[in-house]
């Protein structure tokens, strides 16, 4: 929300970030039907999104980035904010070249007096958009997504893909890496637990953070996909979603599992596609757990019978390597980097 990032921004330093605001223009009016006053306004938060935008692509003087060519200018966010400024903002604003969602998630109210819409309507689907939008779910991302899960589309007004990640989890050790050191965000107001393990407590019982992040090589060919798509015309491949089942007696779903405890459909990665463990995407315990990623991995026995040896594992990797790369679905870096990962990283643990 505007006013906790805003305050947590002042709490660092507060000459730098002195004139950052979000003030309600009228906060003596109550929104109607209550009492309610505020002196913050987190709706204009659409002003400050289409004004970035335009100013990026602007030729004010000493405007960001001056000096280059700004091709194309793209929202990317976690949350709702994305798919609700999309929906309800884009199509008057036309300030943005093509959005990227991570899990999207039910849309924001559009200002503070505004009620949200309930998880089930129909305007929760991000529709008509008038560019491109590719939304990237993890597997763990489903519980909040599966509502608003819609078809893919070509048609101009409405380009969209929905890319849903096997094995992905919602949390997974790569979300944190950038984040301030732990100094920082103590001066800021918002540090929690250590940079081995950033929640306040562990999870029940305890795991450690996913080192693989399947997420990551979503979201490299999401937004390959995406520029060539708003730039070039390029219309991208469709993903198959992850299959799933209904839950006997409950309106929920079940994840389909493969053969090896992992999810079926979906985007595949050699880590789903040569798997050496079973890619949980939820973990029992307080807090954010329900969200963590863990993996349970295989025993030796169990590689064995998979994969004979090592020299057999590491065939399987470069061939699925390959034909996801040939397939579209792993840019040419990160193919790179998972044959050194899944061989090269993997080779002492087979000895």
């Amino acid at each position: 929300m505007p006013g906790a990032n805003v305050a947590g921004l002042k709490r660092f330093n507060a000459d730098r970030y002195a004139a950052v605001a979000f003030a309600n223009p009228t906060p003596d009016a109550p929104c109607p039907g209550t009492q309610n006053k505020s002196d913050l306004e987190p709706g204009l938060r659409w002003d400050a999104l289409t004004q970035v935008a335009a100013l990026l692509k602007s030729n004010v003087a000493g405007r960001p980035l001056a000096g280059m060519r700004v091709a194309a200018v793209y929202l990317t966010v976690q949350g709702g904010d994305l798919e609700t400024y999309a929906n309800a903002i884009q199509p008057a604003a036309r300030v943005y070249d093509g959005f990227l969602a991570r899990a999207p998630f039910n849309l924001t109210a559009i200002n503070r007096c505004a009620a949200p819409l309930s998880p089930d309507d129909p305007r929760q689907a991000v529709r008509n958009v008038g560019v491109p939008v590719i939304a990237v779910a993890g597997e763990g991302d489903l519980v909040n997504t599966f509502v608003s899960r819609r078809e893919d589309s070509d048609a101009m007004v409405d380009r969209y893909r929905l890319y849903e990640v096997a094995g992905a989890a919602h949390i997974d050790r790569f979300a944190y890496l950038g984040f301030p050191a732990m100094a920082d965000q103590t001066a800021a107001g918002n540090a929690q637990g250590t940079p081995e393990w950033p929640f306040n407590a562990p999870c029940t019982p305890p795991v450690q953070l996913m080192d693989q992040s399947l997420l990551r090589i979503a979201y490299d060919v999401a937004l390959d996909a995406l520029d060539n798509w708003a730039r070039k015309g390029t219309v991208p491949k469709r993903a198959p979603r992850i299959e799933t089942r209904p839950a006997s007696g409950t309106p929920a779903y079940v994840v389909v599992p493969d053969e090896t405890g992992n999810a079926r459909g979906g985007l595949r990665t050699p880590y789903v596609e040569v798997p050496v463990a079973k890619y949980v995407t939820s973990s029992p315990g307080p807090g954010n757990c329900p969200e963590i990623g863990h993996t349970e991995r295989f025993d030796a026995a169990r590689l064995q019978m998979l994969y004979g040896n090592f020299d057999g594992y590491a065939a399987k990797v470069r061939a699925s390597v390959a034909k996801l790369t040939a397939d579209g679905w792993l840019t040419k870096a990160d193919a790179r980097r998972m044959t050194k990962e899944l061989i090269d990283d993997e080779r002492p643990r087979w000895k």
